[in-house]
């Protein structure tokens, strides 16, 4: 009886040895997660506090809601990818009475440094003349894209029974840089070596907020496709059903080899 019961006791610990080397072997090929396709991350946050200000706590994670419908696919013509052309050449328009390169950049929802750069005629930007020729240049080859991008966050809005967001161009002006800043420097970050973080980007460009944030993406092919990418990413989704921010201005850029580069700027504007 004595040896059988130690026999047993040297079994038991054996095994109790054993097991814990079982559960700490690495999984396996299968059981790995796989990676995503195409990558995305988000931001959000409020204006920077001062250094010796608490940090504002971020919105808690909205409620889930019905993800995009076949009736919410894109019904631009042609998608990026399937071999349709965006690039629109520039248009020229002829200065106005009580015009000014500003008003003018406005009235056409681009930078008025683009607008300068286009026309390396004006000895003068400051000084322009009623009948002079001015070229607008197409700033948004991709605009197609961002409205639609814009009009699904708003689907999915409605879906949550939030308020809609309206369009801000110069947040979109501001995206759009940033897409292509992540494309020229060959990076993909919520902080660019060029302009810092968003906060300071959208500073550096003029605009003035109380909150924002930021969605980027890249790899995906169509406005459909980075919107489910964006709302199955939580940290994303809570971003575009975010309470805090009233405007949103998208951004689309077009590597060399064709790999889109998406931004969503959300703000809500002070002053």
């Amino acid at each position: 009886m004595k040896r059988l019961l130690a026999a047993l006791i040297t079994a038991a610990i054996a095994a109790a040895v054993i097991l814990p080397a079982a559960v700490l072997a690495p999984p396996s090929a299968e059981d790995r997660p796989h990676a995503p396709a195409a990558h995305c991350r988000p931001w959000k946050g409020p204006r920077p506090p001062h250094r010796n200000e608490p940090p504002v706590r971020p919105d808690p994670t909205p409620p889930a809601v019905a993800e995009i419908r076949p009736q919410d696919k894109p019904d631009v013509p042609g998608t990026p990818g399937d071999g349709t052309q965006y690039t629109l050449a520039s248009t020229t328009y002829t200065v106005q009475p009580g015009d000014s390169l500003w008003k003018i950049a406005v009235k056409f929802e681009i930078g008025l440094s683009e607008l300068i750069k286009a026309n390396p005629q004006l000895s003068n930007p400051a000084l322009i003349y009623a009948g002079q020729k001015i070229t607008i240049p197409n700033a948004a080859p991709l605009q197609s894209v961002e409205q639609e991008i814009f009009r699904l966050v708003n689907v999915q809005r409605g879906y949550a029974n939030l308020p809609l967001l309206t369009y801000n161009w110069q947040a979109a002006r501001v995206a759009r840089i940033k897409s292509q800043d992540m494309i020229d420097s060959k990076y993909f970050s919520h902080i660019s070596p060029t302009y810092g973080s968003p906060f300071k980007m959208l500073e550096s460009f003029g605009l003035r907020f109380s909150a924002a944030a930021e969605n980027i993406a890249m790899g995906q092919r169509t406005a459909q496709e980075v919107m489910n990418t964006w709302m199955n990413s939580p940290g994303h989704k809570a971003n575009i059903l975010s309470r805090s921010v009233t405007q949103l201005g998208v951004g689309v850029a077009k590597a060399s080899n064709g790999t889109l580069y998406f931004t969503q700027l959300f703000l809500k504007p002070v002053g």
